[in-house]
């Protein structure tokens, strides 16, 4: 469960996982009782092809099969294909997954 913050702030222009709407923010905690502070939503898996296609839209590269394999192999996690995206982004790696 990650928690969503009931106060929105101010909307920054980056990319962002695709199940938050602009002007909203989602932030990962082991903390467990955010019920005074934020209201909890539940993040599924990513179905495959969602999952390919964020990657490849945060990373700017059109490598669909390392996209692909990246995203199995980090179970197809929102946070983790984030997180390995921005990575990729930054570093400036190879193939998606290599």
């Amino acid at each position: 469960m990650a928690p969503r913050l009931r106060q929105r702030p101010r909307a920054r222009s980056h990319s962002r996982p695709p199940a938050i709407r602009r002007g909203e923010r989602a932030y990962h905690s082991r903390f467990s009782d955010w019920s005074e502070l934020a209201d909890e939503v539940a993040l599924d898996l990513l179905p495959l092809e969602e999952a390919v296609a964020f990657l490849q839209g945060r990373t700017g590269r059109s490598d669909a099969v390392g996209a692909e394999a990246l995203a199995e192999a980090l179970g197809r996690l929102p946070l983790a294909l984030d997180h390995a995206a921005a990575y990729c982004k930054r570093t400036q790696t190879g193939p998606l997954l290599g």
